[in-house]
C-alpha cells in the first residue's frame, strides 16, 4: 500500500492551490509586492503561523515578490497589493467507520476542512476584490494510521478517531482466553487420570 498523506501535508497542499488561484487572478498586478497579513478569527497562532509558512513557499514556488507582516498594512507612496487573509475555521474530522471488519480492516472516514476569507486590495492603483477559500478534502484512511498522519504541532490536524467496539476490544479477547484455558484445564484433567 502507498503512504498515506499527513493531514497537514494535505492542508498544505489543498491551500497552496487556492492561493496560486488567487495569485494569478486576472487584473492583478504580479510584477508589484504581495503583502500578506494573517490573522485567526478565533486567535490561533498555530493557524497563522501554519498559513503563514504555506503563503511563504507558494510565494517563492511561484516566483512572486512577497512578504508578511503582523497587524495592518500601511498605506505608503509606494504601489503594492494588500492581502487581508482571515482564517474562519480550520478542523480534521474522523467521521466514523467506512470498513469495519470484525478483527480485521478497519478504515475511517476523513474529512479536512478550511475556510478563509481573503480581502485583495491594490494600493495606488484600482483593485480589489474578496474570494473564500474553501477547502472540503473528504478520503478513507486505516485506523491504525490516524497516529502517523496527525501533527503534533497543529491541533487542526488532530480529531477524536472512532472507537471499536467493546465487544471486539474487550469481551471477544477475554472470551477466547478464558476459552483456551479451560481447554488446557480440561486437556490436563483428562490426562492425569
Amino acid at each position: 500500500m502507498s503512504q498515506v498523506r499527513s493531514n497537514l501535508e494535505i492542508f498544505e497542499n489543498e491551500i497552496s492551490k487556492e492561493i496560486e488561484r488567487i495569485l494569478y487572478k486576472p487584473d492583478l498586478r504580479k510584477d508589484i509586492q504581495f503583502i500578506f497579513s494573517v490573522k485567526s478569527k478565533k486567535n490561533k497562532n498555530e493557524e497563522v503561523r501554519f498559513l503563514s509558512s504555506v503563503i511563504k513557499k507558494t510565494a517563492e514556488r511561484n516566483k512572486v515578490w512577497a512578504s508578511l507582516t503582523k497587524g495592518d498594512i500601511i498605506s505608503g507612496d509606494t504601489v503594492f497589493n494588500s492581502i487581508y487573509v482571515e482564517i474562519i475555521e480550520m478542523n480534521t474530522k474522523y467521521q466514523g467507520f467506512e470498513v469495519n471488519k470484525f478483527l480485521g480492516s478497519k478504515l475511517v472516514k476523513r474529512s479536512l476542512n478550511s475556510l478563509m476569507k481573503v480581502s485583495i486590495y491594490g494600493n495606488k492603483y484600482d483593485y480589489t476584490s474578496t474570494d473564500i477559500i474553501n477547502v472540503n478534502y473528504n478520503d478513507r484512511v486505516e485506523l491504525d494510521d490516524i497516529d502517523n498522519i496527525e501533527s503534533e504541532d497543529y491541533y487542526f490536524t488532530q480529531a477524536e478517531p472512532p472507537q471499536i467496539s467493546v465487544w471486539e476490544e474487550i469481551v471477544f479477547p477475554v472470551t477466547i482466553i478464558a476459552a483456551t484455558i479451560a481447554a488446557a484445564l480440561l486437556f490436563f484433567a483428562i490426562r492425569s487420570k
